[in-house]
């Protein structure tokens, strides 16, 4: 499946600060999130997807993808 993420970042280095973060999918239609994600879930989603251990930040942020309601579909073995 494929997922695409962008992500406009305008800081204007406030606490209140939000960045626009778009989650492109199929299987998503119209979803609005209001958990707070950071730039770490997108290191973390990627980490999911590869199926390693999350880097630097991405260990203790919060699941993009979970988020969003997306899970990472057991990969398929041998063969191909």
């Amino acid at each position: 499946r494929l997922v695409v993420v962008v992500t406009f970042d305008e800081d204007d280095h406030s606490d209140s600060n939000r960045v626009l973060t778009v989650v492109l999918s199929p299987a998503l239609h119209g979803r609005v999130v209001a958990s707070r994600l950071t730039h770490c879930s997108i290191t973390r989603a990627a980490a999911e997807v590869l199926k390693v251990r999350p880097l630097g930040c991405g260990a203790a942020a919060p699941s993009l993808l979970g988020a969003f309601g997306l899970s990472v579909s057991s990969r398929p073995t041998g063969g191909r």
